[in-house]
């Protein structure tokens, strides 16, 4: 594989994570506000995690001599029931590793 395809790859990986850290924040900050401590603490906890992959891939595009791209793949989805944000949770978390694999 080129270095430019590689460079493509890894701000696609990039854009998913950054769309993850949005998308797990506010499910903390809005289950913080509804009193779901221990949940929210939990999507603070995986928001922090999915930063960390962040930095990673931004660390390999620097290595290879690329620029990053700090774009989000996709808008937060806002929902307010804990239920639905853990099936979203679920459902992202389960086409990541689809995607890797």
């Amino acid at each position: 594989m080129n270095k430019e395809k590689s460079i493509e790859l890894l701000n696609k990986a990039v854009s998913e994570e950054l769309t993850a850290i949005h998308q797990y924040m506010y499910f903390h900050f809005v289950l913080d506000d509804l009193g779901y401590d221990l949940l929210a603490s939990v999507f603070k906890k995986i928001a922090i995690d999915e930063m960390l992959h962040t930095e990673k891939f931004a660390e390999r595009i620097l290595f290879l001599d690329g620029e990053i791209e700090m774009k989000p793949a996709s808008e937060i989805k806002h929902i307010r029931e804990p239920e639905k944000m853990l099936e979203i949770a679920m459902k992202s978390e389960e086409e990541a590793i689809i995607t890797i694999f």
